[in-house]
């Protein structure tokens, strides 16, 4: 068997395959142009070439991003897109990188990246098959977490949408989403929205006595404290402004 048609057989079982991944058969990447040439192999993106009758999935655009950048993850919206919270398929596929990863250079894909910590790359993402393509996903849990971490780029009102549909849909437990905030650090943000322990049961938050104090010793402990309480104080008064908000639009509502 020649070089080119070993290339052709990595091709046809890889469904997308890049020069970098036939230099572990010891097959240059000038047997891809022959059969680029040839008509065999047709050219998906910049480095990324497929058979022609390779038909393409509904989420083509993962497998070609996570092809080309094989350490990110999906996330925000076009996590959501997979995972059936969001109906719109967005223009741009967003990848979280490491933040301290160089930014990459796509030509021909539509890229939008957003940095991670360390360990919000690993906790909370499961890997699937994609048109032979292995690519890594943020859970149902965790991008609802990672859109109210990141709300000031997507919007309150996504994040709000994708917790309304993840419940409706019952796609995971409380107690797992509760896990991620405390992960991305957004425990005083998502906490408050919730008013019983059956994530089903939507209920207004009734008011505790004492609020105004613990309001008040919340204020001096964060004048006297460092810059960690005051993030959390803001935190805090996110997460009551967000839960009046919900309960003037959902009230008491059983999903």
């Amino acid at each position: 068997m020649t070089r080119t048609e070993q290339a052709l057989k990595l091709a046809k079982k890889m469904g997308l395959v890049r020069p970098k991944d036939l230099a572990g058969f010891g097959i240059a990447p000038v047997y891809l142009r022959r059969l680029l040439h040839a008509g065999e192999l047709v050219q998906s993106s910049r480095g990324v070439y497929k058979l022609p009758t390779h038909r393409p999935s509904a989420y083509q655009n993962l497998a070609e991003a996570c092809k080309r950048i094989p350490g990110g993850v999906v996330c925000l919206h076009s996590a959501l897109h997979f995972h059936g919270l969001l109906k719109k398929r967005p223009a741009e596929t967003w990848m979280a990188i490491d933040r301290k990863a160089r930014k990459p250079s796509l030509e021909g894909l539509a890229m939008r990246f957003v940095r991670f910590s360390a360990e919000g790359l690993k906790q909370g993402v499961e890997e699937h098959s994609i048109e032979g393509v292995p690519v890594k996903v943020t859970t149902c849990s965790k991008t609802v977490a990672d859109c109210f971490k990141y709300r000031h780029k997507i919007g309150m009102d996504v994040a709000l949408e994708a917790l309304r549909q993840c419940i409706r849909q019952r796609r995971c437990a409380k107690a797992e989403l509760l896990r991620c905030a405390e992960v991305c650090r957004i425990s005083t943000v998502i906490h408050p929205l919730f008013g019983g322990a059956d994530m089903r049961i939507i209920e207004p938050i009734a008011p505790r006595r004492g609020a105004t104090v613990a309001r008040e010793r919340w204020k001096s402990n964060c004048r006297a404290s460092s810059s960690v309480r005051r993030a959390k104080f803001k935190g805090w008064q996110c997460g009551q402004k967000l839960a009046r908000n919900w309960r003037a639009t959902e009230g008491q509502a059983v999903l």
